[in-house]
């Protein structure tokens, strides 16, 4: 196979390529995300424990509640994001695979490439719920 047969791929390859490169950052964004709202439970779940006033303990219980709803839509926003990748990465690779092999792989790609832009759409759902569950938060945490 000469080069030039490859160009074409490569130049099919970077609209994934890109994607790939996004969601990895998105990724990195959800994890830090993620490790936060952990902490933050730990910290309250510890000042729960100690405290003595039943006022308080209920206060620290929702606030708890309320970000282990934070912690399970970001889980499920990395789940969406890390299909998203592996979708978008499997369809870079089906590209090579099938123009090395000689294999018409149209719908698989088509299926992929949707495949990996609807699990995108459904991680920022779910990062955009979070946020907004985290004003929420803050709205009863300064109410109170």
């Amino acid at each position: 196979m000469i080069m030039e047969e490859l160009i074409p791929v490569l130049q099919a390859a970077v609209g994934p390529v890109i994607l790939v490169s996004a969601v990895g950052l998105l990724l990195l964004t959800l994890n830090n995300r993620i490790a936060t709202t952990v902490t933050r439970i730990r910290t309250l779940a510890a000042a729960k424990n100690t405290s003595t006033s039943n006022g308080e303990k209920t206060k620290l219980e929702t606030e708890i509640g309320i970000l282990w709803q934070r912690a399970h839509a970001i889980r499920h926003s990395i789940e969406f994001a890390a299909i998203s990748a592996l979708s978008a990465t499997l369809l870079i690779l089906i590209l090579f695979v099938a123009k090395i092999m000689n294999i018409e792989a149209a719908f698989l790609v088509v299926f992929l490439f949707c495949g990996a832009l609807v699990a995108l759409a459904f991680s920022l759902g779910f990062l955009i719920w979070d946020v907004r569950k985290s004003l929420e938060a803050l709205k009863y945490e300064v109410e109170q």
